[in-house]
């Protein structure tokens, strides 16, 4: 019985021992990479791709190309620059595990890229603005001139892959074409210099006054001032045109021509013999022109609106009222010269007056001007009793005259010794005075509206 004990002790022991050596060396799980991709796996140079990777029961991740260590789980964006393989590499208690995979890095397209230039003429140089590719090779790309020659020295100090901002540096003026060579694609055609077989888009405004006329608009850019030529009536070539800034400079919006004398000029783009324009300055007597006016009834003027030529003379029309006689007071100090728009005819008095262009004999227009009376005006008056008489305080609107106003004493009589002599029909101002001589009451009323101005009793 004795010896049974001792027998099960000593396997309890054994069994014990067994359990104890598979615990701390047996059980051991080896990490597992359950995922490790790149997406996507091709690529062209400049572009990325997402490396993601799963790990389980691992102590220690890497991933080598100088990603380093990293989480159980997670991904990374890269971008190489070349075919590329990474490892990944799990461990835990001294048994390791690695995985891989791949990004192809492609160095050119199959299709020819979309690229987008800026011209500037003067420097002739070509800028990149937009390019869809990011892994297109300068080297794949040729330049020709006109003669077919390949134009290496155009490319200035530009990265090796496209990119937007580059410059294209041109050295000789020529027609250049870009053609990219994988796909034997021409890209664009540009022209540098001068293009002697077409007539430039020249868009002038002018100024009759200042006998200017201003570019307002240039087609192409890099136009040249010395392809032109202005000759005046007698075909003679005018070479004041130019300001001095402007002789064989590049044409830019907002270049003036300034004309000293009036006359007729014409300007002609030589390369072409192509007459751009004719413009005429000075007095044009021949054709009647076409003025259009804006009446204002109430401050009885007339506002040119529109006048479509710059060359007519205010000396060359006549105004006449209903009696026929010339009225000369229409004219502003500023409207003795050249006729424009903007420019106000003032008529002092209501009457119907006739605007005649007298070199051609023309009526130009008929127009009447009344006296449109609907409210009174504001006056007034300070009285003095001893001195008999009513000072005007007040006048509103301006430019009321005495003779609409009526005065009459207690029986109704008018009143005609009110006025000073120089008050009679002369226009209203404060300070003007009004004397009575004879004690009474005085009622004085505006006539056109037929209302009571007011009531004063002198005894």
């Amino acid at each position: 019985m004795k010896k049974k004990i001792i027998l099960m002790i000593i396997c309890f022991f054994i069994f014990t021992s067994f359990l104890s050596g598979c615990t701390n060396q047996d059980i051991i799980t080896t990490p597992i990479i359950t995922e490790f991709t790149a997406n996507p796996n091709k690529i062209y140079y400049g572009n990325t791709s997402n490396l993601e990777w799963t790990v389980q029961n691992a102590e220690n991740v890497s991933i080598d190309n100088e990603i380093g260590t990293v989480s159980l789980e997670g991904n990374r964006i890269i971008q190489p620059s070349i075919t590329t393989t990474y490892i990944l590499t799990a461990s835990k208690s001294g048994k390791t595990i690695t995985a891989s995979t791949t990004i192809i890095v492609e160095l050119t397209s199959t299709n020819a890229p979309s690229l987008q230039f800026i011209k500037d003429a003067v420097q002739m140089t070509l800028t990149v603005t937009q390019a869809d590719s990011g892994n297109i090779l300068w080297t794949d790309f040729k330049v020709i001139n006109s003669t077919g020659t390949y134009a290496v020295t155009i490319f200035g100090i530009i990265s090796k892959y496209v990119t937007a901002g580059d410059t294209l540096t041109f050295t000789d003026t020529d027609t250049y074409k870009i053609r990219y060579t994988p796909t034997n694609t021409l890209i664009g055609q540009w022209t540098f210099g001068r293009d002697t077989t077409t007539t430039p888009s020249i868009q002038f405004v002018k100024d009759s006054y200042l006998l200017t006329l201003t570019v307002t608009q240039i087609e192409p850019t890099g136009t040249n001032w010395g392809d032109f030529r202005v000759i005046n009536s007698t075909g003679t070539y005018y070479p004041e045109q130019f300001n001095a800034q402007l002789e064989n400079a590049v044409i830019y919006a907002g270049d003036t021509l300034t004309f000293t004398d009036p006359d007729t000029y014409k300007i002609r783009y030589v390369p072409t013999n192509t007459l751009i324009g004719q413009w005429t300055y000075g007095n044009d007597i021949t054709t009647t022109p076409s003025l259009q006016f804006v009446k204002d009834a109430s401050q009885m003027t007339l506002t040119v609106a529109q006048a479509d030529t710059g060359n007519i003379l205010w000396a060359n029309f006549e105004i006449v009222n209903s009696t026929g006689n010339y009225k000369v007071l229409v004219f502003n100090a500023a409207l003795t010269g050249y006729v424009k728009a903007g420019d106000t005819l003032t008529f002092t008095d209501a009457d119907t007056y006739k605007i005649r262009y007298t070199p051609t004999n023309t009526l130009m227009g008929e127009w009447t001007f009344i006296k449109v009376v609907t409210n009174p005006p504001s006056i007034q008056f300070v009285k003095d009793a001893s001195q008999m008489t009513l000072t005007v305080a007040q006048i509103s609107p301006t430019g009321v005259k005495w003779g609409d106003f009526q005065i009459v004493n207690s029986t109704g009589t008018y009143y005609s010794e009110h006025f000073n002599a120089n008050l009679d029909n002369t226009i209203v101002y404060a300070g003007d005075t009004l004397s009575f001589t004879d004690p009474d009451t005085y009622k004085i009323r505006y006539v056109p509206t037929n209302t009571l101005i007011g009531e004063w009793t002198f005894a």
